[in-house]
């Protein structure tokens, strides 16, 4: 489904946002390919194991679902099963949408105070990993707010995209 333009000074906002947590998801990746690598030379070269690429690239890989999850929902490239919503009328389509926003948007409101309620803990009980890193743990769950945060930007600007077309052209 095509999305328009009906977001004002708000569309823009959000896909600036969406494209710099995109490029940090892209970054994250890039960093766990080069950890890995890493990994292999000074394992079997060096017979040199690190302690710290398993926990790191587990870190950078929450990060870069929690933080790409925006972009590509920007992108409509989520997978989605569309056997049903296919034989939908337009209008049709776009009701359904609103329903399955609005639920998303719930959940993802719930998932970033949840999620900030974990960072806060964490942060207040002093929490660390309990590897050689002893990492603060607030540090990486903070992508999980973030994220959710991200999410339901994206989903209140489709929402408002979808009913915004509903009230433009009523059913006839």
């Amino acid at each position: 489904m095509k999305r328009e333009k009906v977001d004002g000074n708000l569309g823009p906002w959000i896909e600036r946002l969406n494209s710099l947590s995109g490029g940090a998801a892209a970054i994250c990746i890039l960093a766990i390919a080069v950890i890995i690598c890493y990994e292999i030379v000074s394992r079997f070269l060096f017979n040199a194991p690190t302690t710290w690429v398993l926990e790191i690239s587990v870190y950078l890989s929450i990060a870069a679902g929690f933080l790409g999850a925006a972009y590509t929902l920007q992108h409509n490239a989520h997978f989605s099963i569309t056997i049903v919503t296919d034989r939908l009328p337009e209008r049709g389509r776009r009701i359904l949408r609103l329903v399955t926003t609005s639920m998303a948007m719930i959940y993802c409101l719930v998932f970033a105070w949840k999620g900030y309620q974990m960072v806060a803990s964490s942060y207040k009980l002093g929490m660390t990993s309990e590897s050689f890193l002893e990492t603060p743990l607030w540090i990486p769950e903070l992508v999980v707010p973030i994220g959710a945060i991200l999410l339901v930007f994206n989903f209140v600007r489709i929402f408002v995209q979808d009913l915004t077309f509903l009230i433009a052209k009523p059913s006839k």
